[in-house]
């Protein structure tokens, strides 16, 4: 099969071949689509099944498609063909949000108020949630499980619509998947590549390169792309403390972040020329080889938290991290999994129903048990 043309027919083509079935997705749409997706020019030629980074390095040929081409995913006549698998699930999605900006995305798991999401996404105690009615409402963290990356939050409110999941795994190799958030259309589209799986743990990094210093550890290379390199930190800084605890040299930094995890967050106390600072910087778990220049133009953003669950399915969904935490849908508007990780470029993990139902399930039961005056104080704390 050929996709020198790429379109809303390609989606209904390639979805029939790959027998996943699309009885949710309106032919018209996609015809629709078809009219408004234009054959490229030989000088901007690109593939349906992935978007080039925004960048290009220099050791690399100019892939760079202009800003919404027709190709791609996330063109909205593409999405289009998925609204009518959206649904109202969308209604059952959030935006997660902190100082104004989005974090993470959340499912309604309870009429109450109870809301899933990704854990190592959150920042600070000040926590939102934006509701599909547009209405922002403060969040309260709950519980964490922390194998699977997950927290359990609750906002004030009653009513809402929970997702509708099942425990079966209902995911196929070739199946294509939707996105959510909420709004009417995916925020982007993917295709199943691996059956779930157990996906190994990485080492929790900061991205940097160690050296002796006599007040501490020296940083002789801040690696991009990493959690030292976000916080600020630079080439020639020392270490003397992690969580106000006075750290001599490179071996007590090596043994202080052995003990974290991925996603956590620590505080370093530097020392920088004649001045003092001290900087939050977030732990990841990408493999050192990502750590590159080149590596990330291609990748992205990926989350501080990717590896070490016992079962994952992957997929190729385009995904910023802060995208991860909210549903996917088959193409018959099933729930299917709860994307947990952006890890590659053509690499995203989702937590299949059978694990997710359970691990709500147990949140839940534990969090309802907690008196509405502990609720209160935690609050206020």
């Amino acid at each position: 099969m050929s996709f020198i043309r790429c379109c809303g027919a390609c989606i209904w083509i390639v979805a029939v071949a790959a027998g996943v079935g699309t009885p949710w997705l309106d032919f018209h749409i996609l015809r629709d689509v078809d009219r408004e997706c234009r054959l490229p020019s030989r000088n901007n030629s690109s593939l349906f099944v992935q978007e080039p980074a925004a960048n290009y390095s220099s050791y690399r040929l100019d892939y760079t498609l202009p800003e919404q081409s027709p190709n791609q995913r996330i063109h909205t006549p593409v999405l289009r063909a998925f609204e009518q698998v959206v649904g109202t699930a969308s209604n059952s999605t959030v935006q997660v949000m902190a100082l104004g900006r989005q974090i993470a995305l959340g499912v309604i798991v309870d009429e109450d108020g109870w809301i899933i999401t990704k854990a190592s996404q959150l920042e600070g105690d000040e926590i939102e949630c934006r509701l599909s009615t547009g209405k922002i409402v403060s969040a309260y963290r709950k519980s964490v499980r922390q194998d699977l990356d997950l927290a359990l939050m609750r906002i004030e409110a009653s009513g809402l619509q929970p997702i509708s999941w099942n425990e079966e795994n209902l995911v196929k190799v070739g199946g294509w998947l939707a996105t959510l958030s909420n709004s009417k259309l995916p925020i982007s589209i993917g295709v199943v590549s691996v059956l779930p799986r157990a996906i190994r743990q990485e080492r929790a990094i900061l991205g940097i390169d160690l050296g002796y210093d006599r007040q501490g550890a020296l940083i002789k290379n801040v690696f991009p792309g990493g959690g030292a390199a976000k916080a600020g930190i630079e080439d020639g800084d020392v270490i003397v403390a992690m969580d106000d605890n006075r750290l001599a040299n490179q071996e007590a930094v090596l043994s202080k972040i052995s003990t974290l995890h991925a996603g956590e967050h620590v505080r370093i106390g530097l020392r920088r020329g004649d001045r003092s600072l001290e900087v939050d910087a977030q732990l990841m778990d990408i493999h050192p080889s990502m750590l590159d220049e080149t590596e990330i133009e291609v990748n992205g953003n990926l989350s501080a938290r990717s590896t070490g669950f016992a079962k994952a399915f992957q997929h190729d969904t385009v995904l910023e991290p802060h995208q991860c935490g909210g549903p996917l849908l088959d193409t018959r508007g099933r729930v299917v999994g709860l994307n947990i990780a952006r890890a590659g470029r053509v690499n995203s993990y989702a937590l299949p129903n059978d694990v997710v139902v359970p691990a709500v399930r147990s949140m839940l039961t534990a969090a309802k048990l907690i008196p509405v005056s502990l609720e209160a104080a935690d609050r206020n704390e």
